[in-house]
């Protein structure tokens, strides 16, 4: 795949070029906005007849396309999961293939690939009664790894910057020091019983009498039953866990979140190559039918 755009519209910034415009399957095609005959791409001679059974693996509903001799892309066939499709062409004849999304759905297209091609060349396999089988799939995801970083948009690159960077401080700082300990909930239970002001009365002036004596027998209880209650708590406290932050990731998984974060491209084999590849058999098959005294040959 050519990742030379990838990186050309991203050069305006963060702000106007995200993940969801990245994803677009429209971006992304190999065959968006080229010129076919430029690259060499339109149906040769009609030199070796081949049958092909086209197969749908791509478990949605996928549309066949012949390129035909000024390079224009002819619609051809379309078929549903699982269904099969004989067709009858020649060697030099490329053929490409795209999901069918639903009707009025805003889902756009997708190119689908034989072989991890976006463009099908036929071969005449080996056997007099032997037929041609292409399996129409979905191309592969990229799979983000530290070598394949370079080919994602800058966007993403300056989130993982960022991201890394941030990890990396954090795991060098020192740790921080522990909190204070965690009050339980017994103590707290027992303050609403008795509220702290529930032990003096407000404007309580005048001279002692039994009365007070007594209230001051129940108050001593009551300051008796807190003390007790508040060494109870003090070794009943609870340490509170350190807090989690995101220097305790290990690098490795720190890797993993980017790799869980990368916009999803899909990969493809380079169109140039397929048909630098086709063009190559076309002439050694020539040469070789010339040698023999075949080259009459034709469908």
């Amino acid at each position: 795949m050519d990742d030379a755009d990838s990186d050309a519209d991203a050069d305006a910034g963060v702000a106007d070029y995200g993940v969801e415009r990245y994803d677009d399957p429209e971006r992304h095609d190999p065959l968006r906005d080229r010129l076919l005959p430029a690259l060499g791409l339109a149906s040769r001679e009609s030199r070796r007849s081949v049958i092909v059974t086209f197969l749908n693996a791509c478990g949605e509903r996928c549309r066949l396309y012949w390129i035909d001799y000024a390079g224009k892309v002819v619609r051809y066939k379309t078929l549903s999961p699982g269904e099969t499709h004989r067709q009858q062409t020649f060697e030099t004849h490329p053929w490409t293939f795209t999901t069918v999304p639903a009707r009025g759905s805003p889902e756009p297209r997708q190119r689908l690939v034989v072989d991890g091609s976006p463009v099908f060349f036929p071969r005449r396999p080996r056997g007099a009664d032997a037929e041609a089988v292409a399996e129409v799939r979905r191309p592969r995801l990229r799979r983000w790894t530290h070598d394949a970083h370079v080919h994602y948009p800058e966007f993403f690159k300056c989130v993982s910057r960022a991201f890394l960077l941030t990890h990396a401080r954090i795991r060098r700082e020192p740790p921080a020091a522990p909190p204070p300990p965690r009050r339980s909930r017994r103590l707290l239970q027992k303050r609403l019983v008795r509220p702290p002001e529930a032990t003096s009365v407000p404007g309580d002036v005048g001279p002692a009498s039994a009365e007070d004596d007594a209230n001051a027998m129940f108050e001593s209880s009551l300051d008796r039953s807190s003390l007790d209650s508040e060494r109870s708590v003090a070794e009943d406290a609870e340490p509170a866990p350190p807090p989690t932050t995101l220097g305790d990731l290990p690098p490795e998984l720190a890797a993993h979140v980017l790799s869980l974060a990368a916009p999803r491209c899909p990969l493809y084999r380079a169109v140039e190559d397929a048909v630098a590849e086709a063009n190559a058999r076309g002439a050694a098959d020539l040469a070789l039918a010339i040698q023999t005294g075949n080259d009459g040959e034709a469908h």
